[in-house]
């Protein structure tokens, strides 16, 4: 369900059914199956498919879709959906698309959409599949505009209130480490940060430490990593660094707080000795202070992948996702990414962005009130 058109989750029919249980389906908007195919003039075959929707979900778990933008097949869409509810008793439900909070963001938006696919707001034309009616809409505007569908708007509530999806909070999920010989995953950390740490011992480099003093802080470290339960975590990362070091793919030495480890050392998840250089192991893990360990690890860029797709190999690709982050864009950034949508020229957006005064955390607001310059360049060019 993660390798479809462009990488967008999708899934059959056949695994819907699969796991129909508890779920609420809804017939979509305008490229939706069953709009689709009303559009296309094929009353029957949209039908056929509210039907198989129906048996899939259930009699109370599919509902037709009914929504109004101002386009043109919504209509014929809409007017078809209402035939098709009373003819085959499927409720009808009011929905609005929404892709940006307020009416007037539109234009924003569509300058949003130039900048993640590199085109300008010419280009964009015939590309942009929305207009002002995409917004979040008050309870009163949908009542206006479906006030001739009598439950369409209170089937919405009917419907929130039905879901009861909850996540346990405050408990660790964690990956279960596949230990050998069906082991404790305690015993097993245990033994293996021990050898590690005798074999970095042995490797006859000068420390500062005393050799003495590296036994009773492996099994503090030990004592507080089985207290908190994290025993499987830190196996998790031993395996796939290992992995990554047999196979001949350069590992970072390890940064952040987990340096301060030194069962991450004996591990060989870190290359440094905390003890060489009084790093705290309690700025990674305090018990008193009860949070998830985060190990920073770097790996050579060519060949990460091998790494995650071990990681799938061992634990199974539903079970593995990569982190997104979400970017906001800094001021200077901003007027070079819009004017570039805007098909202004790279000298002109440049000339402009180099207004905004430097610093951190400085927005458009903040350089207009400080840069004389830049609201004059305003104040007398509207595309500014």
């Amino acid at each position: 369900y993660l390798d479809g058109f462009y990488h967008r989750p999708r899934i059959d029919k056949e695994l819907l059914a699969a796991h129909a249980e508890g779920v609420i389906g809804l017939s979509a908007c305008l490229s939706g199956e069953v709009a689709s195919r009303l559009l296309a003039g094929d009353e029957k075959g949209a039908a056929r498919a509210a039907e198989e929707y129906r048996e899939i979900l259930g009699r109370d778990g599919f509902f037709l879709e009914v929504q109004e933008h101002g386009l043109a097949d919504e209509r014929t869409a809409r007017d078809g959906v209402v035939r098709l509810g009373r003819s085959a008793g499927i409720p009808l439900v009011a929905t609005n698309d929404c892709h940006f909070h307020l009416r007037e963001d539109v234009e924003a938006h569509r300058v949003l959409i130039g900048i993640g696919q590199n085109k300008t707001v010419a280009e964009l034309a015939r590309d942009y599949a929305y207009n002002d009616e995409f917004y979040v809409k008050s309870g009163e505007e949908m009542a206006r505009l479906f006030g001739d569908i009598p439950g369409a708007l209170a089937r919405t509530v009917e419907i929130a209130q039905r879901c009861h999806v909850t996540f346990p909070e405050g408990i660790p999920l964690l990956p279960r480490y596949p230990v050998p010989d069906s082991r404790l995953p305690e015993d097993y950390i245990e033994e293996l940060a021990r050898h590690g740490l005798e074999r970095r011992l042995a490797d006859g480099r000068a420390r500062r430490a005393a050799p003495s003093a590296y036994g009773p802080r492996l099994e503090s470290e030990l004592g507080v990593i089985h207290t908190m339960g994290f025993e499987g975590y830190f196996l998790v990362v031993w395996d796939f660094i290992r992995h990554a070091r047999e196979h001949g793919i350069p590992v970072g030495p390890g940064r952040g707080s987990a340096a301060g480890s030194l069962v991450a050392y004996a591990l060989r998840i870190t290359d440094i000795d905390p003890l060489e250089y009084d790093l705290l192991f309690e700025r990674f893990l305090n018990p008193e202070r009860i949070s998830m360990p985060d190990i920073d690890i770097d790996f050579c860029q060519r060949r990460r992948d091998e790494v995650i797709a071990h990681v799938r190999e061992v634990y199974g690709s539903e079970n593995v996702s990569q982190i997104a982050t979400f970017n906001l864009l800094q001021a200077r950034s901003c007027i070079r990414d819009v004017g570039r949508v805007m098909g202004m020229s790279f000298a002109e957006t440049d000339r402009i962005a180099k207004l905004v005064p430097e610093g951190i955390g400085v927005t458009l607001e903040d350089a207009l009130r400080d840069s004389p310059r830049l609201a004059e360049a305003v104040a007398g060019n509207p595309d500014v």
